[in-house]
């Protein structure tokens, strides 16, 4: 089963919203929980790291519409929480 597809179930068995699971999932990868290749393919992890290298915004819709269909904005902020735990 696709990574969407699997967020989305949990979503619906546990009545929240998608979006909920991400920042769920966000808050266990910055705990040191799971690491983000339990919910990120290396290659998708690979392109992100690239685009979020001299991002400044602090809003990630931006680093999102530069990307565009390419990723969801859950999976930049699972990145995100990654990047918190290395830097």
């Amino acid at each position: 089963m696709a990574r969407k597809e699997y967020h989305q179930e949990i979503a619906a068995i546990r009545k929240l919203t998608s979006q909920t699971i991400g920042s769920h999932i966000a808050k266990l990868i910055e705990s040191g929980t799971i690491a983000i290749t339990a919910v990120l393919p290396e290659d998708k992890l690979f392109e992100l790291e690239q685009a979020f290298k001299g991002y400044k915004e602090e809003m990630l819709n931006g680093l999102k519409d530069n990307m565009g269909e390419k990723i969801q904005l859950g999976r930049i902020e699972n990145v995100q929480s990654e990047f918190e735990l290395k830097y």
